[in-house]
Parts: C-alpha cells; sequence; structure tokens
C-alpha cells in the first residue's frame, strides 16, 4: 500500500529541513524563557546601592515652575502638579509654603517631606546662587 498505510505504527516521513526548524524553535523558545527568568531574576540589572542622602541644593520656586517640574517632587505626580498650577493661577502667588495645604490633595505629612525642596521667589545666597559681577568686584 506505499509509505501511508493506516494503522498502528503507521509513520509519516520527516525530513531534515522539518527537524532543524523544530530543533530552532525549540532552541529560541529556551533562549527566551532563560532571558525572561534572568531579568526576573535581576541578571542584568545594574548592581548599585541606592542610599538616601541629604536633599539636593537645587530647591524648586513654587511661584514659577511649571506642572512637569512640580511633578518631579516626591509625593507630588502630575495629578497634584497640575492642581498646584491650577490654584497659583486662579489665587495668585503663593506668600507662604504652608499655603500649598489649600491645594486638595497637600497634606501636613506631604508638606514636610516638601519644605527640603521648595522655595519662594529666587534662590538665596545659601542656596548656590551666584554672585553678580559686581558683588564680586566690589568683595575684592
Amino acid at each position: 500500500m506505499g509509505s501511508l498505510e493506516s494503522g498502528a505504527g503507521a509513520r509519516l516521513p520527516v525530513r531534515r529541513e522539518q527537524v532543524w526548524l523544530l530543533g530552532g524553535v525549540a532552541a529560541l523558545l529556551l533562549v527566551s524563557i532563560l532571558i525572561r527568568w534572568g531579568w526576573r531574576a535581576g541578571w542584568w540589572a545594574p548592581h548599585a546601592e541606592v542610599v538616601q542622602g541629604p536633599p539636593g541644593e537645587y530647591r524648586i520656586d513654587l511661584n514659577q515652575a511649571t506642572a512637569p517640574e512640580l511633578a518631579l517632587l516626591p509625593g507630588i505626580g502630575e495629578v497634584k502638579a497640575a492642581r498646584i498650577v491650577a490654584y497659583r493661577r486662579e489665587h495668585g502667588p503663593f506668600a507662604a509654603v504652608e499655603d500649598l495645604l489649600a491645594v486638595e490633595g497637600v497634606s501636613e505629612s506631604l508638606l514636610g517631606r516638601l519644605r527640603p525642596y521648595v522655595r519662594l521667589g529666587p534662590p538665596t545666597k545659601d542656596e548656590g546662587e551666584v554672585p553678580s559681577s559686581n558683588e564680586v568686584s566690589s568683595s575684592r
């Protein structure tokens, strides 16, 4: 009856190309599983220790900052940043940092976390303001 007999033990012929294709697919599957497993295990993550130190010397002016700048502050996301800008637009510039408490979503604890990162008005000399050329020449 030929090579395609019906019944138990009948086998279809397998070509060499099919074996290579099946082996390649299996190898790709195995490699992708290993990559995913390694990614989740952190094999390729940089090995760095995160140490919390004092806040940076740069502080954001609440009356000049844009919503994207405010969103970078700890505890402030895009929504609260937009609320701060909208409040400032509606009520005018902030007179004190404590005025942030009037913005929806800003609590006492959040205000405490924000204090080291915000200011009102231009930076002071304590915050690293570069002296003007007149101040430099007069100090000599």
